[in-house]
């Protein structure tokens, strides 16, 4: 009945608060900075963009935390990493320099995006700059990466002016942007001299909704408008490439992507040739990607500064990540896959959930010394049913920052500066984004963050990860936050310090024949083969306690060998294999090869018959197949838990005494 009420309703799903943008741009704007830090986006394979190209900085008012590369798909089957470069000084920057810094900014949301926000500096979270293009390390002077000599072009010009005098070079390696079509972007390639303006459309352009002529072809102005403009039909026809919309990087290329056609032939006099440099806006073209992945894992770093806690933000966004509305059905076609958003929670949580049964085991058995199993199985149940994670995640909110939404095209633009023109200039600035979790998630969640806190805590004393059990149990039955603090809640109980006699030090002598480890004390190892049918044999307690210990250790153990050497296995698997390796005929069968069968003292009849049966079946199959085989153990009839029972207790004893 208890188990019931603790369980959660696995379909009940409810909808909740969830943050878009991280806190650190609000509480960051509002004033002039007079110091900049720098982050720069670079390619480690820029040629994998297919154009020459430059490094983007991001200039942000406190220095950025140093972030993972994230993989972008920039062609078919090429990829990137971009790496965040983020500088450990700021450099200064005058009222001057900012107001050029932001008009760089703005152009870039207006040429390349079609968005026009108002000019409003104090307001501004961030903004971007052009990087020299052989730069080496931001370590080596932040101010003197900027490309100032392209920022102060830009500022001073809204655009590069076409006239009829222009040179073919001058109109090469230009970006070209349609005045009328906010989809319509060019890269100009090369003039074709044979061409004419009112020639017919080539066949092998892109698709367009005028296409008489290839003049016709390059203005985007409805009819009435068109009948009245006037162009020169002197002009030249450039050969240009049109640019895919593309905004999520993070993706593979979709069919449709793949064959929508790049060719066009356009006049220069229509279009609005770009101040911003060809290498700068193709990088621009990343900047969606780039932030999106930036924001998230600034959310989830917040989540675990929520938390008290210093996790890795690959890590910390891995576990806050739900990527369809059935992530924990391993195997099972996702519903509403969110694409690119890289790892999702389930093996993490695979990981905290088996963490989260041993730390509170240990303290539960520090803490009670004189307790019995059930008990100690009780108040484990307590601490890390879902029930309980899910009351206090819910107060911590942390739903908020659980990423159930990929890459969004209108969530990524900056807020606190006001959209003037393109879509989405009616949005409510402070606009109020849900979404719909599961009570199951919210738990899984916490869990995957404790996984998380385990993967990014010293291997030597996994404090993190201890702290996180904390956090989310809050409950006095475990109360530390480094692992040294377990020694501190263990008082040596009387009865382990009792009087040692010629059989308990016989027992001692053959363990540590049999496996190089020596016992401090003998009574716990004699305790840890005292069946319950023996209950406070010469006042040394049954192996139950430690049998409860252990078999949350043996877990912990299998589990991390498992995650660590499959890196690409889902929990599913890893649940099946980590059930062989503890499930009782393999620890049986363990038991009599380590000769633990000769220490167990019980009492009764039927079970030593059992037990005898078993030892003769097992030695003769292991026999059989020869001292190599994994598997002999599979064959065997059904094995006596108790010899199971003993390979934990051992594995909870040793850990004790040690």
């Amino acid at each position: 009945m208890r188990n019931a009420h603790l369980a959660l309703n696995l379909n009940k799903s409810s909808s909740y608060e969830m943050k878009i943008k991280p806190r650190i741009w609000q509480d960051s704007r509002g004033t002039l900075p007079q110091w900049l830090h720098v982050t720069v986006f670079k390619l480690d394979k820029p040629e994998c963009l297919g154009r020459d190209s430059q490094p983007i900085a991001l200039l942000t008012r406190t220095r950025m935390p140093d972030l993972p590369s994230v993989l972008l798909h920039l062609q078919a089957d090429m990829t990137s990493n971009l790496i965040f470069d983020s500088s450990q000084a700021s450099f200064p920057v005058s009222a001057d320099d900012l107001a050029k810094l932001t008009t760089f900014t703005l152009r870039i949301y207006k040429d390349i995006f079609n968005k026009k926000f108002e000019i409003n500096d104090p307001a501004m979270s961030y903004w971007f700059a052009p990087v020299m293009k052989h730069y080496h390390s931001v370590q080596n002077g932040a101010a003197q990466l900027l490309d100032w000599e392209t920022i102060n072009y830009v500022h001073a010009n809204v655009e590069w002016r076409w006239t009829i005098d222009c040179s073919t070079q001058e109109l090469e390696n230009r970006y070209l942007v349609d005045r009328w079509d906010g989809g319509r972007r060019f890269w100009a390639i090369e003039v074709l001299p044979d061409l004419r303006p009112e020639d017919p459309v080539p066949s092998d352009a892109a698709a367009h909704k005028y296409m008489a002529s290839i003049l016709d072809y390059s203005v985007s102005l409805f009819p009435k408008a068109r009948k009245k403009a006037v162009w020169r039909k002197d002009q030249p026809v450039i050969y240009a490439h049109r640019i895919l919309h593309r905004l999520n990087w993070l993706d593979e290329f979709t069919e449709k992507e793949l064959n929508v056609s790049k060719i066009a032939y356009v006049c220069p006099e229509p279009l609005l040739f770009s101040a911003l440099p060809t290498s700068i806006a193709a990088m621009a073209y990343l900047i969606p990607s780039a932030i999106s992945r930036v924001e998230s894992y600034l959310i989830a770093l917040e989540s675990c500064d929520m938390l008290g806690l210093t996790i890795r933000p690959d890590l910390a966004l891995e576990a806050i990540t739900k990527d369809s509305d059935n992530t924990q059905e391993h195997r099972q076609e996702q519903i509403h896959l969110q694409r690119g958003m890289g790892k999702n929670y389930e093996r993490l949580e695979f990981l905290g959930d088996c963490f989260l049964k041993m730390a509170t085991s240990i303290s539960i058995y520090c803490l009670y010394p004189n307790g019995n199993e059930f008990d100690y199985h009780v108040k484990r149940m307590l601490l890390i049913c879902n029930h309980n994670l899910l009351n206090v995640a819910m107060e911590k909110k942390l739903y908020q920052y659980i990423r159930s939404l990929g890459f969004s095209r209108r969530n990524w633009y900056p807020q606190g500066i006001k959209l003037l023109e393109g879509k989405g200039m009616n949005k409510i600035e402070d606009q109020v984004y849900n979404h719909v979790l599961g009570e199951k998630t919210i738990a899984d969640v916490a869990e995957a963050l404790i996984g998380a806190a385990l993967l990014s805590s010293n291997t030597a004393n996994m404090d993190m990860a201890v702290k996180a059990v904390t956090a989310f149990v809050s409950s006095p039955d475990h109360n530390v936050t480094r692992w040294a603090d377990y020694y501190k809640l263990y008082t040596t109980p009387a009865w382990q310090l009792g009087s040692v006699n010629a059989k308990h030090i016989s027992v001692v002598n053959q363990v540590e024949q049999q496996l190089g480890y020596r016992f401090t004390y003998p009574l716990l190892l004699y305790s840890a083969f005292t069946h319950s049918s023996l209950p406070d044999s010469q006042g040394v307690p049954t192996y139950q306690r430690l049998e409860f210990l252990g078999d949350s250790l043996l877990d912990m153990v299998c589990v991390s060998f498992l995650f660590r050497q499959h890196p690409d296995r889902d929990p599913q698997w890893l649940t099946e294999h980590k059930g062989a390796m503890v499930s009782n005929k393999f620890l049986a069968a363990l038991a009599v090869r380590l000769e633990f069968h000769r220490h167990l003292r019980f009492t009764g009849h039927g079970v030593e018959t059992h037990n005898r049966e078993y030892v003769a079946e097992i030695e003769e199959i292991a026999a059989e197949h020869g001292s190599s085989s994994r598997d002999y153990w599979t064959t065997a009839r059904q094995a006596p838990k108790a010899y199971a029972d003993i390979v934990e207790s051992f594995i909870g004893a040793l850990f004790v005494d040690s």
